[in-house]
């Protein structure tokens, strides 16, 4: 398949998209609604709008695809789950994208995504478009939200412009063994500070609960964000709830303004984390407060008892150029 248009399916029982080229069109590259037992393998996307947009359904498998986009522009998500179940996203690679890299979403509690497993996938340089639209941007390099039961794992996240890997409203998810590196190049570094390797939160309305709840983060490798880990209830809203949640056995190194921001409640369990600092300068923030040691934020927080300041001694972190990323992956 070559073509300058979108693909697009819908109420299919069984199909297979398979070795494709699609550039340089104004719609989604594929775009699939209500179907299952799917395949989409090996599609070269280039400058398509947004990528490959999975609505509703169940039981499809999305592999080995690419998205670049060279004019760093658009918005919206490389590769999308909306409101499916059992669906796979694993091998792909998205670079140069003014979006999300990978984006799993439901509707609040009326459409569940459920059962999501986005695996050994790199995204590399996305985000907002320009420096005044880095922090803590409505963008990142895998956004998981209103997502129940769900797998990620083995993801490499290198250079994103936005969050590396959000989780919001979302239950019973695993978050294991993923690569996140912060924007670290000279030319960024007062704009990234307040960029997250790591963001969990939670926000909600007079009648409806938002909540992160009883999800693990452990074994994954934080380099060079400006927050390693962030944790937040969004806004004054009734029924906020950040529970329940275990961060443990992570690496969190060299980070330029906090290892853990934390506005939310003691009901979650951090320990058995390494964290170093090249510099020797250790920020926390607990609720608005500034805390200027480990030591110090163990204390305050009852976080981390069990954990380590030490060298990882980690070798080839700065991966950053992007023919050498591309050329090892």
């Amino acid at each position: 398949i070559e073509v300058n248009r979108m693909i697009a399916l819908g109420n299919v029982d069984s199909f297979i998209i398979r070795n494709g080229y699609i550039a340089n069109t104004l719609e989604r590259a594929v775009y699939v609604a209500n179907s299952r037992n799917g395949l989409i393998d090996n599609i070269e996307m280039v400058n398509a709008l947004r990528g490959i947009d999975i609505t509703g359904g169940s039981e499809s498998i999305v592999v080995q695809n690419s998205y670049a986009h060279d004019m760093f522009s658009s918005g919206g998500s490389a590769f999308a789950n909306h409101e499916a179940k059992h669906i796979t996203f694993q091998n792909n690679v998205v670079k140069n994208w003014y979006g999300n890299g990978f984006l799993s979403e439901g509707y609040w509690d009326i459409y569940r995504a459920e059962n999501i497993t986005i695996r050994n996938n790199y995204v590399y340089h996305v985000g907002p478009q320009s420096d005044g639209d880095l922090a803590d941007s409505w963008m990142a390099g895998i956004w998981i939200s209103d997502t129940d039961d769900g797998t990620f794992i083995g993801n490499t996240i290198i250079q994103n412009r936005g969050i590396n890997l959000r989780i919001d409203s979302s239950k019973n998810n695993v978050i294991e063994n993923n690569i996140l590196i912060g924007q670290h190049a000279p030319e960024h570094e007062q704009t990234s500070r307040d960029i997250s390797c790591f963001y969990m939160g939670a926000g909600g309305n007079t009648s409806t609960e938002y909540y992160a709840k009883d999800n693990t983060f452990s074994h994954n490798t934080l380099y060079g964000c400006g927050n390693g880990m962030k944790f937040v209830t969004l806004g004054d809203y009734v029924g906020a709830i950040v529970e329940n949640n275990t961060m443990v056995n992570n690496i969190i190194f060299d980070t330029k303004e906090h290892y853990v921001s934390l506005n939310i409640s003691r009901l979650n369990i951090f320990n058995n984390n390494l964290y170093y600092d090249s510099d020797g300068n250790y920020s926390f923030k607990d609720n608005s407060i500034e805390i200027n040691s480990f030591e110090e934020y163990q204390n305050q927080t009852g976080y981390d008892l069990l954990s380590v300041v030490v060298d990882p001694l980690l070798q080839n972190v700065e991966i950053y150029d992007e023919v050498e990323f591309f050329a090892n992956r």
